[in-house]
């Protein structure tokens, strides 16, 4: 694991963005890295991180039945998310593509799956929202509705600058229920890119339940473990 664990640079299409190695059939991810990574304990393959005690002692999950997660959030898997979310590589968005597609949930039968929301202002800003645009990879092997249920009603600071009790503060009444949506009786999958404290997911959870949502689950691309976990 250690040899592919460089940092993701500009690539052209006919190299492994891990390790810069020449990939056959338009593959961003060679074969041998992607097999490394897949046998690695960093890989969970969509498994329901709620079932680790590591993820119970830290994650806010009171509205929430699961929480799916393809890998835990290290390199070279992370910097290719952050390398999407944050410069718009679209190289790394393949890459990322490439990589649900090799390796698709299998998860329970849902009505709606739906992404995180963001602001106007910020998607705005960035020119889109990395979170539905994983749904919408995600979406063909879900066995449920994409619908935009979730409106963002203010600017929140940054997630990812806070700690958890900064997270949770951030989050005060930051979403609604879309007014042409119900979700009474339903069951719903969030999805977004990261999951650390859960703040954001399990907030949303906790309207839609309010709402009358039959359960909510959520599902993101990694899992990053707080630093004293």
């Amino acid at each position: 694991m250690d040899r592919i664990l460089s940092h993701i640079k500009n690539k052209t299409p006919s190299l492994c963005v891990f390790c810069d190695a020449n990939s056959h059939a338009n593959k961003l991810v060679c074969d041998i890295c992607f097999q490394d990574w897949y046998e690695h304990s960093d890989f969970i393959h969509w498994g329901d991180i709620l079932q680790f005690s590591s993820a119970k002692n830290s994650i806010e999950a009171s509205g929430l039945s699961s929480v799916y997660c393809l890998a835990e959030h290290q390199p070279p898997f992370s910097q290719l998310i952050t390398q999407y979310k944050y410069k718009a590589d679209r190289i790394a968005q393949s890459a990322l593509s490439q990589i649900i597609a090799a390796a698709p949930p299998k998860l329970p039968q849902f009505d709606i799956i739906s992404a995180v929301p963001m602001h106007w202002t910020r998607l705005s800003t960035r020119g889109f929202n990395q979170a539905q645009w994983i749904a919408e990879q995600l979406s063909p092997f879900i066995d449920a509705q994409l619908l935009p249920i979730l409106q963002r009603n203010k600017r929140t600071k940054r997630q990812a600058e806070l700690d958890a009790k900064e997270r949770k503060l951030n989050l005060q009444s930051a979403f609604t229920l879309n007014k042409d949506y119900s979700v009474e009786g339903l069951s719903i999958l969030l999805v977004d890119d990261v999951v650390t404290t859960g703040s954001t997911i399990n907030t949303i959870a906790q309207l839609l339940r309010a709402q009358g949502a039959k359960q909510v689950s959520a599902i993101t691309l990694s899992w990053a473990k707080l630093d004293h976990e």
